[in-house]
């Protein structure tokens, strides 16, 4: 006659009852999680797979994944997630996903063009454990096509500008509302000394350079600027890093995004060094100029008597090309005009 187990009565039945409970209880857990993993994947607008690490056989595949490459579950996955693929993929990083004991080593993140639909992808790869025990590759690629195009478009947008700002003559440069350097055209070191990297570290250096005496009409500029926005242009002189002293026209103006935002001042120079000292000559040639009554020879500062026209070439940016008058020309060459006289007379 068999036994007949009664509940309470037998410890083995108990153990036993109890193991089952546990076991069903557990199994009930692991469904739930799966569901409710399930239910994550389907939900992400992001491409998720899980392929065998060495047969490359395509072991799930959520929702998202389905609308662009369908049921491909079973597939080989470089031959259904990429296209003229004739084996596994160059760039596959099973093997940066696991160590030389097969051991997984974390996430690896990177980007790559799908070349079935011509979208980029920012990519998480990780190894797992699947649930029959073996290491499996899982995927989550994110659309990242419009972030591409955009940056894509702001490179070409930067490199247009810095074309037209790194090669300008004048030193250009953008500043924020705290004074801080946002850009600095590489002209600055040609008219300043100071390479741009040299400004990026000082905030406070077009202020420290400016000539002692021009400072407080710069205080005020840089005042009246700040608090209505638009002010007129004013020269300067600035020390240069070799010790120069250099005229500056300056212009600069706030600048603001479509919607209103301060963006802070946008500013150029201009050396003027020359045309300032032109200025200085000019006033000098406007003075009286001691000139030698028969030679007409110019006396300069030093005392030295100069040509007429070196003394002004020397002074101003004229410049002088030579030739005979006809009084001057019979008086050298008579020779020349002997026939024309004899027909005048």
């Amino acid at each position: 006659m068999a036994d007949i187990f009664i509940p309470g009565k037998n410890k083995n039945t108990m153990k036993l009852m109890s193991f089952v409970s546990k076991f069903l209880c557990s199994g009930r857990r692991l469904n739930q999680a799966h569901e409710q993993l399930l239910i994550v994947f389907n939900s992400l607008d992001a491409i998720v797979y899980v392929a065998d690490m060495n047969t490359y056989e395509i072991l799930f595949i959520n929702k998202y994944t389905e609308k662009i490459f369908g049921d491909i579950v079973g597939k080989k996955c470089w031959q259904t997630l990429q296209s003229n693929q004739t084996g596994p993929c160059p760039f596959c990083t099973n093997d940066k996903l696991v160590d030389r004991d097969g051991r997984p080593t974390g996430m690896y993140n990177w980007e790559w063009l799908n070349t079935v639909n011509n979208c980029w992808y920012e990519c998480r790869d990780r190894a797992i454990t699947w649930i029959d025990g073996r290491i499996v590759r899982m995927e989550i690629a994110t659309d990242i096509t419009d972030r591409k195009e955009f940056l894509e478009k702001l490179s070409k947008s930067e490199e247009r500008f810095r074309m037209v700002a790194d090669y300008a003559y004048d030193w250009e440069y953008w500043r924020d509302k705290e004074g801080n350097w946002l850009y600095i055209s590489p002209s600055c070191e040609t008219i300043t000394g100071y390479s741009p990297e040299e400004m990026y570290n000082d905030k406070d250096i077009l202020k420290k350079i400016i000539h002692p005496q021009d400072r407080e009409q710069w205080q005020t500029h840089a005042h009246d600027m700040l608090e209505g926005g638009e002010v007129e242009p004013m020269e300067f002189r600035i020390i240069a890093k070799n010790g120069e002293t250099r005229w500056i026209h300056h212009v600069c103006r706030r600048v603001f995004s479509k919607d209103g935002r301060d963006l802070g001042v946008r500013g150029s120079n201009r050396d003027i060094t020359k045309r300032m000292l032109l200025k200085e000559e000019i006033k000098v040639l406007r003075g009286f100029l001691p000139i030698c009554a028969s030679c007409k020879k110019i006396r300069d500062d030093k005392g030295y008597w100069n040509q007429i026209e070196s003394y002004i070439r020397d002074h101003s940016e004229a410049q002088f090309s030579h030739s005979i008058c006809p009084d001057c020309a019979r008086k050298l060459y008579p020779n020349m005009f002997k026939e024309e006289d004899k027909d005048n007379e």
